[in-house]
């Protein structure tokens, strides 16, 4: 069997060609000089970055320093809220808790005009007697006509005595309580 080498192998002892060495140290010198230059950009780019950066969490501290104020400020608004809570759910109750003759009487006060004042209020089961002054018969007829439109007597509102006395009207007034009223 025979053997042939096709591939060529350089003799051992054969000197490199002239000016190798040089090309391989210039090529060297600038490969490490533009990697140098690359390495250079990036850091000078990441220090920009970082001074952007750092101007950027100034600013947000700053805002978040204002915040605190607001923050306080949201705090005290719902502690007053839940006050405030707290005493309208304690008024309902106390207004839960009313009796018959304050309702009666908050009924009469919202009709009862300004130049009109009761010297008596009496209720006989659905009976309400009212007595008082009037300043002018104006004032008697604005008493009537708004118990006749707050829904809380039936109707006929009876004037049972109405005299000119001393400068004011004296009246007494009789009044039937409807289904609604307490």
């Amino acid at each position: 069997m025979i053997r042939i080498n096709l591939l060529a192998t350089p003799p051992a002892n054969r000197p490199p060609p002239a000016g190798a060495g040089r090309l391989m140290t210039t090529g060297g010198a600038v490969f490490l000089v533009g990697a140098l230059g690359l390495l250079l950009r990036e850091g000078l780019a990441m220090r920009s970055e970082s001074t952007r950066l750092d101007g950027r969490l100034q600013v947000v501290d700053r805002q978040l320093a204002g915040l605190d104020g607001v923050a306080a400020q949201r705090e005290e608004v719902e502690r007053r809220g839940a006050d405030l809570a707290r005493r309208v759910a304690l008024a309902e109750a106390l207004r839960a808790a009313q009796g018959a003759p304050v309702r009666l009487m908050e009924q009469v006060a919202r009709v009862l005009p300004h130049d009109a004042w009761l010297t008596e209020l009496r209720q006989q089961r659905e009976e309400v007697v009212l007595t008082g002054r009037a300043a002018t018969m104006t004032g008697l007829t604005a008493l009537v006509a708004g118990m006749e439109s707050s829904g809380h007597y039936l109707q006929p509102i009876d004037i049972v005595d109405s005299r000119q006395e001393a400068g004011a009207v004296h009246f007494e007034i009789r009044a039937r309580l409807s289904a609604v009223s307490p």
